[in-house]
């Protein structure tokens, strides 16, 4: 991994509201059905990450 894409991975950190996209990804899901999941905003961040890494979908972002 570049140092420049860490660099843009912090950037990206620094911009977002987290807490309030947290609230806006449960109003989505209902937490109380089925098996217990992962935390959202963890599986969005990840969703995040994956497009940011994703060569293929860098130029669309």
């Amino acid at each position: 991994m570049s140092i420049s894409i860490i660099h843009s991975l912090d950037d990206t950190e620094a911009l977002l509201e987290w807490s309030e996209i947290e609230t806006l990804l449960a109003l989505f899901y209902d937490s109380n059905a089925g098996r217990p999941s992962y935390p959202l905003l963890a599986l969005f961040r990840n969703s995040l990450l994956g497009v940011r890494m994703n060569p293929h979908l860098q130029g669309g972002v």
